[in-house]
């Protein structure tokens, strides 16, 4: 099915903005935000139906997957003496 429909121009440019911020087309992102938006609207008619997919919960979160990752794999056990280096290293800096 194709839609048309015509935005103010403040709205088409948030759109577009979102759709950039989230790597999507306009096009993909609207599809997205209908699917979410039926999906909670949509009565559940079994677990099968409301429970996402691994496929879909990588696909929804794709593009935040290692974006923030330090390139350290002992912050679980070195914490408190890697926040220490961090305040230290700050202070320093005034």
């Amino acid at each position: 099915m194709t839609l048309h429909i015509e935005l103010d121009p403040g709205l088409e440019a948030s759109l577009s903005v979102a759709a950039q911020s989230e790597g999507l087309s306009i096009e993909d992102f609207v599809r997205g935000c209908l699917k979410k938006q039926f999906g909670k609207a949509a009565p559940a008619t079994n677990e099968e139906t409301t429970t996402p997919t691994h496929s879909e919960a990588y696909e929804l979160g794709k593009h935040v997957f290692g974006k923030y990752s330090s390139g350290r794999s002992d912050l679980s056990v070195n914490h408190e003496k890697i926040l220490g280096e961090i305040f230290d290293e700050k202070h320093r800096n005034r």
